[in-house]
């Protein structure tokens, strides 16, 4: 978990879910309609900021006071203070002990 929070930007996103960190890059997290009937865990963001840095947009998104950081070309019409789902697909995550920070693979 150590070197994936930090190799990459933006880095590895990392959440609390079910009694492990979950970890995902930020082009993984998508919204929620792009992959309708797909295997993928979901989440309610309450979106914080949205900027469009050269061609990808990008946004920082609330998840039980954490900052999560999505980074994808879909053009979305979302503002500050907006909530929106989404999902990021299982072969997307990664996830870790809460205590040591290795790799739990499933």
């Amino acid at each position: 978990m150590f070197v994936a929070g930090f190799v990459g930007i933006p880095p590895m996103n990392f959440i609390e879910q079910d009694g492990v960190i979950v970890g995902f890059r930020p082009e993984a997290l998508l919204p929620a309609e792009a992959l309708p009937d797909k295997d993928c865990m979901r989440l309610r963001l309450l979106v914080e900021r949205v900027e469009e840095p050269g061609v990808a947009p990008a946004g920082v998104w609330d998840h039980r006071q954490v900052k999560v950081i999505a980074n994808h070309s879909l053009r979305l019409n979302l503002r500050e203070g907006d909530e929106h789902e989404f999902a990021i697909c299982s072969q997307e995550i990664r996830r870790f002990d809460p205590k040591t920070g290795v790799r739990v693979r499933p």
